[in-house]
């Protein structure tokens, strides 16, 4: 939910959640870690929610950020990670989809319409499509505008310019096998996310409340 227009993608990462920030940068060559870092939260800093304003602990949020990505790198360019529940993540097919983005993402934004709890011209949309056979596969993340913006201006108060917005489980797929099925889960303190990949295409994507939190057990799980 950005655009890096071309750009190689930063090498840091900084994901907020509910309960902490995480960050950590990228080995120059790939394959791993440099640094990384975490600041805890105090219970309700942030709510992550579709609509409502995330950031209820807005000074906390950005020493957060400023403290876990101080050590984490030279460059202030910066992959923000939001929650899960802040973004909604949608597969939609369409036979077929102009070649011009703008107009893509116009037919993209009509289909999405009906499918939100708020205004689709108010939104934030991102999408890969992908043809398959005679159809093309579209994996659009979606959010309220005033909320991705709220995120992307707590970064830029901490002195980082976040070029690249992604939700948490969709920025955890790159380190998935999607050749073969693939189901990858992450549950944090709201939400559960369940993603099935299969032949590098993402063909099912829910996120569910999780009433249980981070004391939910592998039996309730499953």
């Amino acid at each position: 939910m950005g655009s890096t227009a071309n750009k190689p993608r930063p090498k840091l990462a900084c994901e907020i959640s509910a309960d902490r920030v995480l960050a950590g940068r990228a080995l120059d060559g790939g394959g791993g870690l440099e640094t990384c870092a975490a600041r805890e939260l105090a219970p309700g800093s942030v709510v992550p929610d579709l609509v409502e304003n995330n950031l209820r602990q807005r000074d906390a949020v950005r020493n957060g950020i400023e403290t876990a990505l101080g050590g984490a790198g030279r460059s202030k360019d910066v992959i923000a990670i939001v929650p899960d529940a802040a973004v909604r993540v949608m597969l939609v097919e369409f036979d077929s989809l102009p070649s011009d983005h703008e107009e893509a993402l116009g037919v993209v934004r009509f289909r999405l319409k009906k499918s939100l709890p708020f205004d689709v011209e108010k939104a934030k949309v991102s999408y890969h499509a992908q043809k398959v056979g005679e159809e093309v596969k579209v994996v659009a993340a979606v959010g309220l505008g005033s909320v991705i913006e709220d995120y992307e201006s707590v970064f830029r108060e901490a002195g980082f310019n976040p070029g690249v917005v992604l939700p948490s489980t969709l920025a955890a797929l790159g380190a998935a096998e999607g050749k073969r099925p693939t189901m990858v889960i992450k549950v944090d303190a709201h939400t559960t996310s369940i993603a099935i990949l299969n032949e590098d295409q993402l063909q099912l994507f829910r996120t569910l409340e999780n009433t249980r939190g981070v004391t939910i057990t592998g039996e309730q799980l499953a």
